[in-house]
């Protein structure tokens, strides 16, 4: 049964964290997913991406599936290989087929789990190659620090973890680690206000339960821990709670003074290169060439069928 909509608040404390995390997983794969295919050299509009794939998944969840719809990474190795909107859509046709003929039990019985999982170790790489190589080299320290704050879910679900510090970066790790990223790109770069506010943000997500906690609720116990988290860490009060949610504000602070301290010249100035500006080009250079591109092949002459058929040996 459907349940109604009084028990809205207890499953949105219980599993919000969850959805909230998968939803934005989603979206960061779908962008970076068409970032990739800019770099390919293929332009796709970003919104009629996130429609599609926003669509695609309520479609599905009508009709019962638990799985949220994304665009597949790949695009440029597949391109490479000569394929075109062909392959996707002959993929789906057999991904169909073998759904209402009810062959995945089958395959699942014959094919070893562990193909499919090197499989995953080998798309995994490629995708932490792609990471590194589009970041800039004085990023790399924070990039590594996040995608190592990943394995903590890792850690929670295959070594059945529940509690402990381990809990503290896997309870909501996917804005774990980006926030963690972010703070420390903005540090190395100098850009202070900027990992202020993301200090800030971190706390406004730290005092909902949105990261650290097992739970999304502004409830709290008398010592200051989230109610429903006191496991995680229960050696320590306020944790999660107020001492991180302290930690963060006063890091925020931190940052305020280092800033102060910079505009009067005791802190090195920030780092010029803007990130934002660098990527702004990249894509009005690419939607340049592919501009460039459409012309270069419209001024093309027409090739004359009998010219092909004799540079391949054969008459027409």
């Amino acid at each position: 049964a459907v349940p109604g909509w009084s028990q809205a608040d207890a499953a949105f404390e219980e599993y919000g964290s969850l959805v909230l995390g998968l939803a934005f997983t989603n979206f960061i794969g779908t962008y970076a997913c068409n970032i990739s295919a800019r770099k390919g050299g293929d332009l796709f509009p970003i919104m009629e991406s996130m429609m599609v794939d926003g669509v695609g998944s309520m479609i599905g969840a009508l009709f019962g599936s638990p799985y949220g719809t994304t665009v597949y990474i790949g695009h440029v190795a597949y391109k490479k290989m000569g394929a075109t909107r062909g392959y996707s859509l002959l993929n789906g046709v057999l991904w169909l087929i073998l759904g209402l003929l009810g062959f995945h039990a089958l395959l699942d019985a014959i094919i070893p789990h562990e193909i499919v999982s090197g499989i995953l170790v080998v798309i995994g790489f490629s995708m932490a190659s792609q990471v590194i190589s589009c970041s800039e080299s004085r990023w790399y320290p924070a990039v590594l620090v996040g995608m190592g704050i990943c394995f903590s879910d890792y850690i929670l679900g295959g070594f059945s973890v529940t509690d402990g510090p381990m809990s503290l970066l896997g309870n909501g790790y996917v804005w774990v680690s980006l926030f963690y990223s972010l703070f420390l790109m903005m540090l190395t770069d100098r850009w202070f206000l900027a990992a202020a506010a993301t200090f800030i943000a971190m706390a406004a997500a730290t005092f909902i339960g949105l990261i650290h906690a097992t739970k999304i609720t502004i409830k709290y116990n008398k010592m200051g821990t989230i109610l429903g988290s006191e496991k995680v860490f229960p050696e320590v009060e306020g944790m999660p709670g107020w001492k991180f949610l302290l930690t963060y504000l006063l890091s925020a602070v931190l940052c305020g003074l280092f800033y102060l301290a910079q505009q009067r010249g005791y802190v090195d100035a920030p780092e010029e290169e803007d990130f934002r500006v660098k990527q702004e080009k990249e894509l009005r250079d690419l939607q340049s060439a592919d501009v460039q591109k459409l012309v270069d092949e419209s001024n093309k002459p027409p090739v004359q069928a009998e010219t092909v058929g004799q540079e391949q040996g054969y008459a027409l």
